[in-house]
């Protein structure tokens, strides 16, 4: 979900990969219509609250004096990412997914313990602190709250009992856009805390 804000104006656009771009108009949580292309909403005042011209309508219907719309001028990033994992993690089947209560059912000592039993992940033991992760042999690339981690190991930069949520893609398939680096030919890691 975009947004964009023109003094005035709020539109909400929710792209979806491959298909025509969509607005949907809210009032008090309940989505009134579905639209392609940009759909303005005027905004009355900056607490929240967006207000309709008299003369609007959607589909026929004239809408209410006030439409609802949360927003933020510093939106929630992690729960952002927490969201999208969730999204995926019930879509994507060429990543492999642990939320945070299966990673908190293993009790991993290192992040790393908790890829144990994922498959095509070697988990073995360094001579420093912690294990390393191991995907055909070679270290994938780590990415740490949307943060990349070049040449990181998995357990210098987290912490099993810090983390909320983790993503493994064994390849540059089914990796998200915004996460793909074509020179992590030796897949990826996504971790995602529990406090950003």
């Amino acid at each position: 979900m975009t947004s964009r804000t023109i003094p005035g104006v709020l539109v909400l656009t929710a792209l979806h990969m491959g298909l025509v771009p969509r607005v949907d108009l809210a009032y008090a949580g309940a989505v009134l219509s579905e639209r392609s292309g940009p759909t303005p909403l005027i905004a009355g005042d900056t607490t929240g609250a967006a207000r309709t011209t008299p003369d609007t309508s959607v589909d026929g219907r004239r809408l209410p004096d006030t439409a609802v719309i949360t927003t933020s001028d510093a939106p929630d990033k992690r729960n952002h990412w927490l969201r999208a994992f969730d999204l995926r993690s019930s879509s994507n089947k060429l990543g492999y997914f642990l939320n945070e209560q299966q990673i908190e059912a293993m009790h991993p000592q290192f992040t790393s313990d908790a890829l144990r039993r994922v498959p095509g992940v070697v988990v073995g033991p360094t001579r420093g602190i912690g294990n390393s992760v191991r995907i055909r042999g070679c270290p994938p690339l780590v990415w740490v709250d949307g943060q990349r981690a070049p040449g990181a190991e998995l357990d210098d930069v987290t912490h099993g009992s810090d983390v909320a949520a983790l993503e493994v893609y064994r390849s540059l398939a089914g990796v998200p856009a915004e996460f793909t680096d074509r020179t992590a030919t030796c897949g990826t890691i996504l971790v995602w805390l529990k406090s950003g």
